[in-house]
């Protein structure tokens, strides 16, 4: 499961703070669909954030900075699928709380990507 923690849950931006979200996801998965939990990993794609309470907090643990957009966003997470692919083939990428209007252009928000 990965996130970059733009759209969580209707409640915006969280950041870095988007991990729980998809820790929960993977618990469900976990104890209802029976995947077995060490199958599993929540990532976060920490891209920034562009909440200004988060970057204004001192205890937020992610990268203090407005989030990446455009083509370095695009190529930042073609690099992660990339490396995914080189090191754990067939993995597959479910991805949670990407942009919609991505998805057409940009394979890679597919809701799953195959490795």
């Amino acid at each position: 499961m990965v996130t970059d923690g733009e759209r969580i849950l209707g409640i915006g931006d969280q950041g870095a703070g988007g991990l729980g979200i998809s820790i929960g996801k993977l618990s469900l998965y976990t104890g209802i669909g029976g995947i077995r939990p060490e199958r599993t990993l929540p990532i976060v794609l920490d891209v920034g954030t562009n909440t200004q309470e988060r970057l204004n907090d001192p205890e937020y643990l992610g990268w203090r900075h407005e989030r990446i957009t455009g083509q370095a966003y695009y190529d930042f997470v073609d690099q992660f699928v990339q490396a995914v692919k080189q090191e754990l083939p067939g993995t597959c990428l479910q991805w949670e709380g990407r942009c919609d209007s991505a998805r057409p252009t940009h394979p890679q928000f597919a809701i799953a990507t195959n490795c």
